[in-house]
């Protein structure tokens, strides 16, 4: 029995976002993206902010892990 290759977390981060591909719109996407870098990489808590030109700040548009 060969042992087994411990997975790459950016490999596993591929992979829970490769299911995610059907989302319909991207704020649909944002909560999956959030939940698979807190899986695969450790992280308790994750926020996804964009950048806003017009104001000049970043917008958090979605979550995970937080209160």
């Amino acid at each position: 029995m060969t042992p087994r290759r411990k997975k790459d977390p950016y490999e596993a981060l591929r992979d829970s976002l490769r299911y995610e591909c059907k989302a319909r719109t991207l704020d649909d996407l944002f909560p999956s993206i959030t939940a698979a870098v807190s899986k695969a990489l450790g992280f308790r808590e994750v926020v996804l902010s964009l950048y806003d030109r017009e104001r000049n700040v970043f917008v958090p548009r979605a979550h995970t892990g937080l209160g």
